[in-house]
């Protein structure tokens, strides 16, 4: 039997004769072969579980992701039966010093996840369960329940909680990362409704978490980071109101200015409780053939129909259709046209990447910018004809009356969520550029006229070049108490083979210089730029295989950020040396002032143990002085989909949460204890560390090329210092990628 068997029930497929018993697993210095390797963890598994290899149709079914850009290549699929089935898969990995993703819908989008290269993917499809306990104050849910099971089933037992708007994503990706939902205004956000919930950590120890726990704070707004949650027990409600309300209102974009004008007027000031309003900029040609039009929703709960009072002010505006409905709770999906059957929830291979950013209100003179740009860039004529954007406008009165220092979700008082989300065919790396290059400038508009310093991030809808101060608040207490539990997740004992410290941590920004450095001349190729690497690292290009199957994944083009250069050990040293490697006669080491080092054409954080600094406007602060920290405590990692806090000592599992857009996906490497949001993506790293100090603040450049130029025509445009600490203009020494990214993107749609 080979690899392109059918779906195998895990205790039957371990105890069958391989064919391939010489193939190596993954690296031939950390795993033997095949059918030994696939019997050590059949054994432990139940015999619910399920392993899907390359070539069956539901190892395609169970790999195919809703965004294809910078996906990650898994080699085998393992589908848990029970909870402790993932507990078991993670030693193992562990054990094998093998990457490993866990996935949910798949619909996590954020380009960190790009990095895995090979590995297991542990599929959680099987862990669906809801029940509503007997006392009818809370049910339980696996972490592999869709959101849509979760409102239906609670619906006929008269209960409801606040789950995800979107029925295709799960309930746990959106709620790691906090989670809006429609009934927030009553209730809170997702994870403010949990009692407790059961994790497997980094180690692949499995866990009950509750309000004692020290993670318990963390993982309500950044759980991506801390392990695979395997069930959450959620308190519920009553329904209190069956009837619900919506009115479809359809603008040109002539009214953008004055729509949004009388949305900051007349509900983002007043909106009640049960009040929510959406909007999408979207093309339709019955409406327009040639320029997107406005949707424009106003959602009312406990009606028939939309209260005058609140509907009038948007009726005079002459919209060019108004259509009234109603229903029920289940119908609000399908009015908003994020059901299971809309289009936004289909698998179709497109690229899904998204630009998320919370606003207090709506600037209309960049509104109107905005729309200008997107009317220009999505035109009939464009690859990008099918992207929208999207406004989601909740009611938030609960959700702010909750003490902000409950959990980790930070951005209680916004009251607007934004994100371009930029549809279109594959293409080639130019086309991913200029995608890129569009979402992060209409964000930038929005982002430039809010008159906030800090970008706010929604991070189950991150694309992957922010910071981990966008994603959990700019509070320094945030940013310290996250990299304290961090650090206090490293595994105690070291993994077979595994013999040196942890890659470094990566940090978040610190404030703003004194003095911004002068820029230099960007060299015309990011990619040729010499990075300084320990004597003993050898580049590997190609992807390696795993079990003997091919990796299976789009292949990236050149600089697109996903051909990464493996970094094999140095045969004598178990760390890089002491001191930076000289530069060149005349010339300093590392790039030019002002340019951020890059990731195949995305900027790439720097790790290191310099303590956080708070922004504190009109109080700018110094650059960190260069000096090793080599004993901090307070590295932070940056994981797909979010930051990750902390950097697990030796042997850890590395932990890369991505919250693809609301759904957790976990990729977990044997090295660090790190993750990111909705999937974890787990990649691995070798074990050499080096000190890295970041003296730059950043953000992303308008221009699209990923590369953060100086010459940004932003003023608050922050900068890099690369002349500081061992080997600072090498993006990640002891990452076994030599450009790898450092933030995951949301998978959880």
């Amino acid at each position: 039997m080979h690899f392109s068997s059918k779906v195998l029930a895990a205790v039957a497929a371990w105890s069958t004769a391989v064919t391939c018993a010489t193939t190596p697993f993954a690296r031939t210095d950390a795993i033997g072969t095949c059918s030994e390797d696939l019997s050590q963890l059949g054994k432990k598994l139940s015999k619910s579980a399920k392993v899907y290899c390359p070539g069956s149709a539901e190892f395609e079914k169970a790999t195919t992701r809703w965004s294809v850009l910078d996906a990650p290549k898994v080699n085998i699929v393992v589908v848990p039966g029970t909870e402790k089935d993932v507990a078991s898969t993670v030693k193992y990995a562990n054990s094998k010093n093998l990457p490993f993703l866990a996935y949910n819908t798949a619909h996590g989008a954020i380009t960190t996840l790009g990095r895995m290269d090979h590995g297991i993917e542990i599929y959680l499809s099987q862990l669906n369960k809801v029940e509503v306990a007997a006392d009818g104050k809370t049910v339980t849910i696996g972490g592999g329940t869709r959101s849509k099971e979760v409102t239906d089933t609670l619906w006929a037992a008269n209960k409801q909680t606040v789950t995800g708007t979107c029925e295709c994503v799960s309930y746990m990706g959106p709620g790691l990362g906090g989670g809006h939902g429609w009934l927030q205004g009553h209730h809170g956000i997702i994870a403010d409704q949990w009692v407790s919930l059961n994790i497997v950590l980094a180690d692949g120890s499995f866990k009950t978490i509750n309000k004692k726990s020290d993670l318990w704070w963390a993982l309500k707004g950044a759980g991506h980071n801390f392990g695979i949650v395997t069930s959450i027990t959620s308190k519920v409600y009553e329904i209190q109101h069956r009837d619900w309300a919506i009115e479809t209102l359809v603008f040109s974009g002539e009214h953008v200015e004055k729509l949004y004008h009388t949305a900051n007027e007349h509900l983002l000031r007043k909106q009640p409780e049960g009040v929510i309003n959406w909007s999408y900029w979207v093309h339709d040609p019955t409406a327009d053939p040639e320029n997107p039009v406005i949707l424009f929703w106003l959602i009312q709960e406990g009606v028939k129909s939309i209260d005058p009072k609140i509907s009038k002010p948007f009726h005079d505006l002459k919209p060019i259709a108004i259509s009234p409905e109603s229903g029920d709770y289940r119908d609000l999906a399908k009015w908003t046209q994020i059901d299971v059957d809309a289009v936004p929830c289909q698998k179709n291979g497109f690229v899904n990447p998204r630009f998320p950013l919370y606003l207090q209100e709506y600037n209309v003179s960049a509104m109107k910018n905005a729309w200008n740009l997107f009317a220009k860039e999505t035109g009939p004529d464009t690859p990008f004809n099918t992207s929208i954007f999207m406004f989601e406008g909740y009611s938030t009165q609960a959700v702010r009356g909750t003490n902000a220092k409950s959990a980790a979700f930070a951005f209680r008082h916004e009251n607007i969520l934004t994100a371009p989300l930029i549809t279109y065919k594959p293409g080639d790396a130019e086309l991913d550029k200029k995608a890129a290059s569009v979402g992060n400038e209409l964000r930038h508009i929005l982002h430039r006229a809010s008159g906030q310093y800090h970008m706010s991030v929604y991070v189950n809808y991150a694309f992957g070049n922010e910071d981990p101060i966008s994603w959990y608040g700019k509070e320094n207490w945030r940013q310290e108490r996250l990299k304290s539990l961090k650090n206090n997740q490293k595994p105690k004992k070291p993994v077979a083979g595994n013999k040196g410290p942890a890659a470094p941590a990566q940090r978040p920004p610190a404030g703003r210089p004194a003095q911004r450095p002068q820029p230099a001349q960007r060299p015309s190729q990011p990619a040729q730029r010499p990075a300084q690497r320990p004597a003993g690292y050898q580049p590997v290009t190609a992807p390696r295989s795993v079990a003997g199957a091919p990796v299976v994944g789009r292949q990236p083009a050149p600089n697109h950020g996903m051909q990464m250069t493996q970094m094999k050990k140095p045969q004598q040293a178990a760390r890089p040396p002491a001191k930076k490697p000289a530069p060149a006669q005349g010339q300093k080491a590392g790039l030019p002032k002002g340019h951020a080092p890059q990731s195949g054409g995305r900027p790439v954080q720097r790790a290191g143990p310099a303590p956080v600094q708070s922004y504190h406007p009109g109080h700018p602060q110094q650059a960190h002085p260069q000096q090793s920290h080599k004993k901090s405590s307070s590295n932070m990692k940056y994981a797909a989909g979010g930051a990750v806090v902390g950097a697990a000592g030796a042997g850890a599992a590395m932990y890369y949460l991505n919250n693809d857009s609301n759904e957790p996906t976990y990729v977990i490497n044997n090295y660090d204890n790190s993750q990111g949001p909705e999937n974890i993506t787990y990649t691995q790293y070798n074990q050499y560390e080096g000190d890295y100090i970041d003296n730059g603040d950043y953000r992303y450049d308008s221009d699209g090329d990923r590369q953060y130029s100086p010459n940004s025509p932003d003023d608050d445009n922050r900068y890099y210092d690369n002349d500081q600490g061992q080997y600072a203009n090498d993006t990640n020494y002891g990452n076994q990628y030599e450009n790898d990214q450092s933030f995951p993107m949301p998978d959880t749609l």
